[in-house]
């Protein structure tokens, strides 16, 4: 058994929640994903993956967890365009409630339900007003009146 397998057992019966702003995952190599497949649950931001490009994307993400994509803008940048923004999340089979989750232009939340209880784990994406943001964050969870442990995170701020 390796490190990593030992740090996993050692770990059974907690849930591993990340949030992790990636620079781009077209160009990632094998040792990233494997390490991706340590966590239960991962938002990655910025990654510079258009929609058009998730089909071929497929292949090379870990396979056992429920991936959802929001596509990268494009930008013009000088003479170039190029993508900006980005967002990925990956929850592990068996953890995500399927019919539950929300998806705004820069925000994914999705709910995933460990030990009994639901948790609603939001990845965020800002690029410029961090207090419209919040109050889209705090609007959804009043508009549902639900009482969720909430992590929020990944928030990559530009202006």
């Amino acid at each position: 058994m390796g490190r990593r397998e030992e740090e996993r057992k050692e770990q059974e019966g907690s849930l591993k929640i990340g949030f992790w702003n990636v620079a781009g995952v077209k160009e990632k190599q094998e040792g990233f994903w494997e390490r991706i497949k340590e966590w239960d649950v991962v938002g990655l931001v910025e990654t510079w993956l258009k929609q058009e490009e998730w089909e071929k994307m497929k292949n090379r993400v870990p396979k056992k967890f429920n991936w959802s994509i929001q596509g990268a803008k494009k930008e013009r940048v000088g003479r170039k365009e190029r993508a900006i923004g980005g967002i990925m999340m990956e929850v592990r089979e068996g953890l995500e409630e399927e019919e539950e989750w929300v998806e705004e232009e820069s925000l994914m939340i999705r709910e995933v339900r460990w030990k009994k209880e639901k948790w609603r784990l939001a990845t965020v994406y800002v690029s410029g007003n961090l207090d419209k943001m919040m109050g889209k964050i705090k609007s959804v969870k009043e508009e549902e009146g639900r009482k969720e442990r909430w992590i929020v995170g990944a928030i990559s701020m530009r202006e």
